[in-house]
């Protein structure tokens, strides 16, 4: 399957995995999509560093510089990135939780059952 950012009406992207584009995701409605990229990594990139850059015309372009640019915080969120890719859905789990641990020991968060690693929210204006 491929990757898409569904463009919501307020202007941020919703990044999802789909066969082709979709109108409607979970419970977001989108004004149009972008894609389809081959990678996580490929959308992410394109939602941080897509809007008004002229490097990126096509998907594949996104793809190429999301390897390449090691400019300001990219490099640390691309290196996270390519580690989730690699992690089954129950390690990514693991993972998230540990993390929300982190951000809050005092505080942990539910246990989640089986979290969709493709509903990840990119809120990029």
């Amino acid at each position: 399957m491929a990757f898409f950012l569904g463009k919501r009406a307020q202007g941020d992207l919703i990044q999802y995995e789909a066969p082709g584009p979709l109108k409607r995701y979970r419970n977001y409605t989108f004004t149009g999509a972008i894609g389809p990229f081959l990678s996580r990594l490929g959308a992410s990139y394109y939602a941080c560093r897509g809007k008004g850059n002229l490097a990126i015309v096509t998907p594949a372009d996104a793809e190429r510089l999301a390897r390449e640019d090691n400019t300001g915080a990219w490099p640390i969120l691309r290196e996270m990135l390519e580690a989730e890719m690699l992690l089954t859905p129950a390690e990514l789990d693991a993972w998230h939780f540990d993390l929300a641990c982190e951000y809050d020991p005092d505080n942990p968060p539910p246990v989640a059952q089986c979290a969709d690693p493709a509903s990840l929210y990119l809120c990029i204006a």
